[in-house]
């Protein structure tokens, strides 16, 4: 989880209702966004592969490569999220280290749910 205090405070921000569309999986990326209210799913082909809260990071991997984007965001309550281009992104990781740590953390953890899902999927075909 980002340090949610960085982020309560700014400006720059995005408030979604329940079942708003924040990205759709195949948009250009060009941002992330921290939650700092509310609940978001993370969904891949319909399925909800990630639910991110309070602090959450999402949209990480735009800053990273800068591909299009690899799954749809929908907020399951109203939220609010703060928005990260990439200026603010090198800024972040030059004057807080712990927060490049936090987006590889976030990144980790959904490989792994990922590969979690993918296993379960093919064992039951097996």
């Amino acid at each position: 989880m980002a340090n949610l205090e960085m982020f309560r405070r700014d400006t720059d921000t995005v408030t979604l209702q329940p079942g708003e569309v924040l990205f759709h999986l195949g948009d250009e990326a060009n941002e992330a966004y921290v939650v700092t209210e509310g609940n978001v799913d993370v969904v891949v082909n319909g399925r909800v592969i990630d639910v991110v809260g309070e602090g959450g990071i999402i949209g990480e991997l735009a800053l990273i490569d800068v591909k299009k984007r690899s799954a749809t965001v929908r907020a399951n309550t109203q939220a609010t999220l703060a928005r990260i281009n990439s200026v603010k992104f090198m800024h972040l990781i030059q004057q807080t280290p712990f927060f490049a740590i936090t987006v590889m953390q976030t990144m980790s953890e959904r490989m792994r749910k990922m590969h979690d899902l993918i296993t379960s999927d093919s064992n039951t075909n097996i």
